[in-house]
């Protein structure tokens, strides 16, 4: 979906499509990379974002999905 992963880049309409394609239920898989949103995205309803050595950086809020996944 085209995140680039390298901590400048607004990665934010990537995870959207993502989250769009995923639909109910589904994973977002987040590759390792440092993820910079600057906006946010929905995950749908018991859908789940994992990801594997991945950070995502949001106005300065940084989480480590490698606890989600």
């Amino acid at each position: 979906f085209g995140a680039v992963r390298n901590g400048t880049t607004n990665d934010a309409p990537a995870f959207s499509g993502m989250a769009s394609a995923v639909g109910v239920g589904g994973v977002i898989d987040a590759p390792g990379g440092l993820y910079r949103l600057s906006s946010g995205f929905t995950v749908p309803e018991g859908g789940m974002l994992r990801g594997s050595g991945a950070m995502i950086d949001r106005a300065g809020l940084k989480v480590d999905t490698t606890l989600a996944g």
